[in-house]
């Protein structure tokens, strides 16, 4: 669970000063009597480290990993052997046209590729405009090849105009995982297109993804067979007409049949209402749910009570604003088979600490009411979850400075009393 690999020596505040990651654990008894506060040190765990390469998985002893940006479980591309010359093919990634030009003549183009990622040059993390557009032509050329291409990721791309994107023949049935990285396209309607070429496609990520045109009527009244996605994960830090488009996407698809691991980050408070949308089509599918609390209010937040199958939520954006919607959100939450429970606290002085305080406190005192230990049973008419079922990691945004930061364990002292529940509080350091 958090597992130190070593015992601290340093205190609270040197360890998180020090970008240490710190695992609370209270409430263990001995011989009837409860422990004191144990705080332990860890090393700085993989998604805490500068990432040597775009393919980076959190450590994890379960044959499932963690994503390094938006945490919900994932599996990473496979391992091949070719069956001829039994070697070993980790994947390959293409940097420019140059390269990729080089990647058509050569015997790796029909290969045994598990993984492949294409990335158009970028400079000072922005497409090279002098390098005309390329990464659609792989699409074009290779539909139905590379029966054993598992995972795709495509990366600093600008659709063509000119060429657009038509039907793609049988397109990739192989391709189960789909990143789109930094791109934009020129309509919603060829990044649709690129999606359901994947007919069996259950994971889609994408990060700083655009369009310049959004989705039309005509878009949802094709009757072709939907993919089947799993996973829809979108993060984005400046478009704002995302999640209103993915949203009706998912819902008038009827992708919303097959998916059931989310994310979500609010650009408006509009888009609170689309989330909420979804969130009530998904119903019990739904068991992973990594949302920001941008703009939430106590009146506005999404109602998951009926999302009664969620295992994972993540509330990231937890300011002195937001905060304030902890407490409704905890009477619109079904607890019965929740495990994970991750919150990303922004503080950023100590007047918002002074803000936060007391609804952090509440939200301690609330939740740690619906925590009974194993062996004790139910006797309350609201959800309630047994203790040793439930991790709790809270993540402290880096711009919080330390002696604020070493104060949040103590507002949420309530749940450290609950016996066998693990919680943990560390501060970002990115």
């Amino acid at each position: 669970m958090f597992s130190p690999p070593f015992q601290a020596t340093a205190s609270e505040h040197d360890l998180l000063t020090a970008d240490m990651s710190i695992s609370i654990v209270r409430g263990c008894t001995e011989n009837g009597v409860r422990s004191p506060l144990l705080i332990r040190g860890t090393r700085p765990p993989l998604y805490q480290r500068p990432l040597p390469s775009s393919l980076v998985f959190y450590p994890d002893t379960s044959t499932t990993h963690r994503h390094p940006l938006f945490g919900p479980a994932y599996s990473p591309p496979s391992i091949m052997s070719d069956p001829v010359t039994n070697e070993v093919n980790h994947g390959r990634t293409i940097l420019g046209r140059s390269e990729y030009d080089v990647f058509v003549t050569s015997n790796a183009a029909t290969g045994m590729l598990p993984y492949l990622s294409l990335k158009e040059k970028a400079q000072h993390g922005q497409r090279d405009t002098t390098e005309q557009p390329w990464i659609h032509l792989f699409l074009h050329q290779y539909s139905g090849r590379f029966a054993s291409l598992e995972t795709l990721d495509l990366e600093n791309f600008s659709w063509d105009r000119a060429l657009g994107f038509w039907t793609i023949g049988t397109g990739f049935p192989s391709i189960t995982t789909l990143t789109l990285d930094n791109g934009t396209f020129q309509s919603f309607e060829q990044f649709h297109n690129v999606v359901f070429a994947c007919k069996n496609l259950t994971k889609l990520t994408m990060t700083n993804t655009k369009w310049h045109v959004g989705p039309t009527r005509s878009l949802y009244d094709a009757t072709e067979a939907c993919p089947k996605l799993e996973a829809v994960w979108f993060r984005n830090s400046t478009f704002q007409d995302a999640v209103p488009a993915l949203v009706d996407w998912i819902v008038k698809t009827r992708l919303w049949e097959t998916v059931s691991d989310v994310v979500l980050f609010a650009k408006r408070p509009s888009d609170l209402d689309k989330i909420r949308e979804l969130t009530g089509t998904l119903g019990t599918r739904l068991t992973h749910l990594q949302i920001s609390m941008n703009f939430a209010t106590p009146d506005n937040f999404p109602d998951l009570s009926k999302n009664s199958s969620l295992r994972e939520l993540s509330l990231w954006d937890i300011d002195k604003s937001s905060c304030q919607a902890l407490c409704p959100l905890l009477k619109r939450l079904s607890l019965a088979k929740l495990r994970r429970f991750k919150l990303r606290l922004t503080i950023p002085s100590q007047d918002d600490l002074n803000t936060m305080e007391t609804p952090l406190k509440a939200f301690a005192n609330i939740l740690s009411t619906n925590i009974r230990s194993t062996n004790v049973p139910s006797t309350s008419a609201v959800s309630t979850i047994e203790s040793d079922r439930l991790e709790m990691d809270v993540r402290i945004d880096k711009i919080t400075p330390a002696e604020i930061a070493t104060r949040v364990p103590d507002l949420l002292r309530p749940l450290s009393m609950c016996t066998g529940f693990t919680l943990g509080v560390s501060r970002m350091p990115w």
